[in-house]
């Protein structure tokens, strides 16, 4: 096991161990994933068959903590255990990523010198890194609105080119924004591909994007006045609501078949990606102020987070 002893803060969750007088001063912070591959060995033949399984094994991450205080170490040692599940996991040693992680088994104490304890925290996290850099949102290139009085629709389209030289394909998460609560549901389509010429289909005409389905649909929420997002999260393939959105108002998400894997991900190089919707606008209105209202307020834009990953 390769380590490296330094102080560190961690923070799990919503642990934080500077909050328990507490720090790490070891971690095995240059072990890496393996990768998953199965081995076949087949009798009368030299070497293993080898079948690579496409993905990287999680991985333990190990930290020796000091705790000072008796009250600290009981009140930590209660929080870490309450805590199930993957959480973000950050810590001083790596300041660039985060990780999501879960505590593997339950602390244990080293040893004690006078209040203060040596407890040693495992972690199995997800082979994944994620670059905090990849939290930051990028807009789309180029944004245009279309109205269809006869449909009594309005048409929007963004479009994005994503570089990505992280060397990992990433599964970003895309943020559709709120709109003027007068404008009712609409229908959204994403489509992706490293040839930008394969999404010269979706265009911003109502007439043909209303007749097509791209793909299997996923009910969402459409999002009322007060701008929160419909989040298409392309990792954990789901699609949901932030609060204040009503359950009846619905909208729906086709994927279109440029996409892998369903969702869309950004390959390493550059990524082409358009999302295409429409809103009804049944409560009347003027379409022009909804135009201008939109194309001067990036935040009714549709946004991509990357989660840009290294090993």
């Amino acid at each position: 096991m390769s380590d490296y002893n330094a102080k560190s803060n961690i923070v799990w969750g919503d642990i934080d161990l500077s909050e328990y007088d507490a720090f790490a001063f070891y971690c095995n912070i240059f072990d890496r994933p393996e990768r998953d591959v199965s081995a076949i060995s087949i009798p009368g033949r030299n070497g293993d068959l080898l079948f690579d399984n496409g993905r990287y094994k999680n991985i333990e991450r190990v930290y020796q903590i000091q705790v000072t205080g008796l009250d600290n170490i009981k009140n930590l040692m209660s929080a870490l255990i309450a805590q199930t599940g993957y959480y973000r996991l950050e810590d001083e040693y790596d300041t660039d990523v985060y990780m999501e992680a879960r505590l593997k088994s339950p602390p244990v104490t080293k040893r004690f010198v006078g209040d203060a304890a040596s407890i040693t925290l495992t972690f199995d996290r997800k082979p994944q890194r994620y670059l905090k850099s990849g939290e930051q949102a990028i807009l789309p290139v180029r944004f245009e609105t279309s109205t269809s009085s006869g449909y009594n629709v309005m048409m929007f389209a963004a479009e994005f080119t994503i570089n990505n030289t992280s060397g990992f394909i990433s599964r970003p998460i895309i943020n559709i924004s709120g709109w003027p609560s007068t404008l009712e549901v609409g229908r959204f389509w994403i489509a992706s591909s490293t040839n930008e010429a394969d999404l010269d289909y979706y265009d911003i005409s109502y007439e043909r994007n209303n007749k097509v389905h791209l793909g299997g649909t996923h009910p969402l929420m459409v999002s009322d006045g007060n701008v929160p997002y419909v989040i298409v999260d392309c990792e954990e393939k789901t699609c949901t609501k932030d609060s204040g959105v009503a359950e009846d108002e619905k909208i729906w998400l086709n994927i279109g078949p440029d996409c892998y894997n369903d969702f869309p991900v950004l390959q390493t190089g550059t990524n082409y990606l358009r999302i295409v919707f429409c809103r009804y606008n049944g409560q009347g209105g003027s379409y022009d102020y909804y135009r201008n209202e939109i194309n001067n307020n990036q935040q009714y834009w549709p946004k991509i987070l990357p989660r840009w990953i290294t090993l």
